[in-house]
C-alpha cells in the first residue's frame, strides 16, 4: 500500500508516491535529519500567530491514499488521529 509525500517546489505542489519502506528510508536519511532538526530549532523561535515560509519546505506525508496531480488515485482507508487533549500528555 502506498502512501503520498507532498513537497512545494518552486511554487508547485509535488506529489511522489511511496511505499512504507521507502519513507522509512526517507527519514532515516542524514540529509532528512538536518532538515527536520533546522525545522524544530526555528519552531522553538516561532510566534504562534504568524506563519512562516520555512513551514512550507517541509515535506508531509498523506496517509490517506495515492494522490497523483492532485486527484486521489488510491484510498487505503487509513486515518491518523491527533490528539489536542493538554492532559494527555
Amino acid at each position: 500500500m502506498k502512501k503520498t509525500k507532498q513537497t512545494v517546489y518552486r511554487n508547485h505542489v509535488a506529489q511522489r508516491a511511496m511505499s512504507m519502506n521507502e519513507i522509512v528510508t526517507w527519514v532515516k536519511d542524514e540529509q532528512t535529519r538536518e532538515k527536520l532538526t533546522l525545522f524544530r530549532e526555528k519552531l522553538r523561535r516561532a510566534y504562534p500567530d504568524k506563519r512562516y515560509a520555512f513551514t512550507k519546505k517541509l515535506p508531509q506525508l498523506l496517509f490517506a491514499g495515492t494522490f497523483r496531480k492532485g486527484e486521489l488515485k488510491e484510498y487505503n482507508g487509513w486515518v491518523l488521529l491527533v490528539s489536542s487533549c493538554r492532559y494527555c500528555r
